[in-house]
């Protein structure tokens, strides 16, 4: 074992000596192995720091430069110049950006936006899923055009939002659900219209949720009508989007 530290009562001197510990603690340990311990031995870890005071800290110049700093408080702090951002990188891709005013940006977030395009679409069932054909935007490439439903790629909470237009009703109630795989829970995204309250026979649904998802749950926009078999969905006047939140 190699040491820098304090030797001979001097405490304005630092010494590098192999083998022996030196007087008071030592400053740098490295070991045979090249590991290394400052303020500590290294316990395998390639490099390990333990601070007296409680603090340790990086800092490329003095001033405006960037800095980082482990507190003892249980905080941790990364600061940057005046003018500058941190970011944080994966596969030397920037994945998360926080500028010099508080702003927090993160390009690879999956989010989605999608409507319907070409001819509107009549039905004569009473229940279908809104067949949102055309992609605004889709980032990750979690949402499928084929079969409408955006599946996700990591656990999370998930918001989502959704507008239809109906038209040609003729009797009972429309109800549109923004529906997690597959199941019919009314409580979360939900429109009911009765025909009746129509004037004249068409009418736009929107519903917004929040859903708590895990990673491969899918969701997507279902209509349903209680009796009517005979009704016209505007695809280009409908939308769905959403996006991960946390």
């Amino acid at each position: 074992m190699s040491y820098i530290g304090k030797k001979n009562g001097n405490p304005n001197t630092d010494f590098l000596e192999a083998g022996g510990e030196l007087e008071n603690h030592d400053l740098v340990n490295v070991d045979a192995s090249g590991k290394v311990g400052i303020g500590t031995t290294s316990d395998g870890a390639k490099l390990k720091i333990v601070s007296d005071n409680g603090q340790i800290g990086l800092q490329t110049n003095a001033g405006d430069g960037s800095s980082l700093y482990i507190g003892n408080s249980g905080s941790n702090y990364f600061d940057s110049s005046s003018s500058g951002s941190n970011i944080f990188r994966t596969s030397s891709t920037e994945r998360m950006r926080i500028d010099s005013s508080g702003r927090v940006t993160m390009p690879y977030q999956p989010m989605f936006h999608v409507y319907g395009s070409g001819a509107n679409s009549a039905f004569s069932t009473q229940a279908v899923v809104v067949n949102f054909n055309s992609v605004i935007q889709n980032t990750g490439s979690h949402y499928n055009d084929t079969t409408y439903r955006f599946t996700a790629p990591v656990d999370g909470n998930y918001y989502f939002s959704s507008m239809v237009r109906l038209d040609g009703a003729n009797t009972g109630y429309f109800r549109s659900h923004i529906r997690k795989n597959g199941s019919n829970n009314y409580v979360w995204g939900h429109q009911i219209n009765d025909y009746g309250s129509w004037s004249p026979s068409y009418t736009t649904f929107s519903g917004s949720v929040v859903y708590k998802l895990s990673a491969n749950d899918y969701v997507e926009v279902v209509i349903e009508s209680q009796s009517d078999t005979s009704w016209t969905l505007y695809r280009t006047e409908s939308s769905f989007y959403g996006i991960l939140l946390s």
